[in-house]
């Protein structure tokens, strides 16, 4: 094992007991960052790994999950290993808006419990942590210092946002700096079983009990407790201890596990722009900027999607043929009279396409949608009647869109096509099918698992409350995207990192 100071839970003997002033459950980006805060502060801290320092068969075999909702392969985006998904992660980080954060009568159950005023604070923090530089989105700005130009868009109807890249791996990264640390317990193949209470009415964790693949059991004691095992695992853990609180913790209010999110990805629609495609290779891939990457993507603004009434859109664009595109979209989907038409237009294209295939000359910019899914109560984590290795039920998943989710892709790309004409930049074609009944076929998720476990300061409308505290506890935090209450289109792992130290903060005050 390259870090000495590591724990084989393995190796634990049966009913041992650890103890420290926090337990983190999950190191992952949420959980290595609150150690490394409060190891800063002087905080003893037990840290609890479900698996080992690289992916391990027997360990991947306890995250199946019972899969009930549309088809969506989840387990392909979960790593449960030191440094979680950070170990695949693309590197992509940009903050949510103020705008996401604040209630918009048209998304039911938006709003989150404070406002992007207090939470900037620790997205400047998290730049650090990610080693993205600045805390500086404006993608003008990057532009000129980069010499590249933007689509000349109307930034009031559709704009040019910039996201930074940096793929830090977090269990590399921050391995030696917690291997170093004398005030941390870092235990290996430590998978969460259970949660206990002094008693069945206490509010008050007195321990964790834990087990490995070996089948052997020990406890973990300690003051404060926080779960940060990623968007599904977090839900499972609450709701599989209800040997005290028969629905669950955090359950009081069923809403464990509901309002499962994902970013919609969804390839549909491109832009035939009047300059070269190869005009615009900054929208395409990322480029180097100040020793990171930056990438360009188009998105509708915040007051055309309050005129609009739609969730956050943002998409990526892909150098593609025209005609290329529109012939795997035939094979995918069917044939229409528009695609008809749209192959006709330009039948040498056509014929290069055909003969080239996937290397065909590159004309267009596909839409690759990354959008924001509204909170769906429906759309819910549950516990499974199959259980796992360990006697644990499986976590089941029922992952629900909802019209207003097809709606808001059909009216922004409406937008989008309307302004490429408008400002000169090109023309587009709407790929997407307007009939809800076909439920944006062909949809897929990021990755990314949010909302199962929301914040709100009322227990009847939350899980947790502003810091990620379970309510109806004193000492039980849960930490990750499964607290964001909405999503926006923003990749998560920057505001995971944001809301973990803030997180962080709340414990150190707490035991101060």
């Amino acid at each position: 094992m390259p870090f000495d100071s590591f724990k084989d839970a393995r190796d634990i003997t049966t009913g041992a007991e650890l103890t420290a002033d926090v337990c983190i459950a999950g190191a992952g980006a949420a959980g290595i960052t609150i150690a490394r805060s409060l190891l800063k502060s002087g905080v003893s801290v037990c840290l609890l790994e479900a698996g080992g320092l690289s992916i391990d068969p027997d360990v991947a075999s306890l995250s199946v999950i019972e899969n009930v909702g549309r088809q969506y392969t989840p387990n392909e985006f979960r790593l449960r290993y030191f440094g979680g998904t950070t170990n695949h992660w693309g590197g992509h980080c940009v903050p949510l808006s103020p705008f996401d954060l604040q209630p918009r009568d048209w998304v039911e159950h938006s709003g989150w419990p404070y406002s992007f005023d207090e939470l900037r604070p620790y997205y400047e923090l998290a730049h650090e942590v990610l080693g993205i530089g600045d805390f500086s989105y404006d993608a003008a700005a990057v532009a000129t210092q980069l010499g590249v130009p933007l689509l000349t868009f109307d930034g009031h109807k559709v704009e040019t946002t910039v996201s930074r890249y940096n793929r830090l791996r977090f269990g590399l990264t921050y391995g030696p700096e917690l291997d170093a640390s004398e005030r941390l317990q870092c235990v290996l193949y430590a998978d969460l079983s259970a949660i206990d209470l002094v008693e069945p009415d206490s509010e008050i964790v007195k321990s964790v009990r834990v087990r490995s693949v070996a089948r052997n059991e020990f406890t973990v004691r300690a003051g404060y407790f926080v779960i940060a095992c990623g968007g599904i695992e977090n839900a499972r853990v609450l709701l599989s201890s209800r040997h005290q609180r028969t629905a669950g913790l955090g359950n009081h209010s069923d809403l464990v596990g509901r309002f499962f999110m994902e970013h919609l990805w969804y390839e549909s629609g491109y832009l035939l722009p009047n300059e070269p495609v190869s005009s615009y290779p900054h929208y395409v891939q990322e480029i180097e900027f100040e020793n990171i990457g930056a990438r360009f993507h188009i998105a509708v603004p915040d007051d055309e999607q309050r005129r609009l009434r739609i969730p956050a859109f943002r998409a990526e664009l892909q150098a593609r043929s025209a005609a290329y595109w529109e012939l795997h979209t035939i094979r995918t989907h069917g044939l229409t009279l528009h695609d008809v038409s749209a192959l006709t237009a330009s039948p040498f294209e056509l014929g290069h396409a055909l003969r080239c295939r996937g290397d065909a000359t590159p004309n267009a910019l596909v839409l690759m949608n990354h959008v924001e899914q509204v909170p769906n109560p429906e759309s819910r984590v549950t516990l499974s009647d199959q259980r796992d290795a360990l006697d644990r039920p499986h976590a089941r998943l029922n992952w629900r869109l909802s019209p207003q989710d097809h709606e808001g892709v059909v009216k922004a790309q409406d937008v989008v096509a309307r302004e490429a004409g408008r400002s000169g930049v090109g023309r587009m074609r709407i790929g997407i099918r307007d009939r809800y009944e076909l439920e944006l076929e062909g949809v897929d998720g990021g990755g990314h698992h949010m909302g199962t476990t929301r914040m709100h300061h009322d227990p009847a409308r939350g899980v947790t409350d502003g810091t990620g505290r379970v309510h109806y506890t004193q000492n039980l935090y849960v930490a990750g995207s499964s607290l964001f209450p909405t999503c926006g289109y923003a990749n998560p792992t920057l505001t995971i990192v944001a809301t973990s130290l803030r997180l962080a903060e709340a414990i150190k005050n707490r035991l101060a």
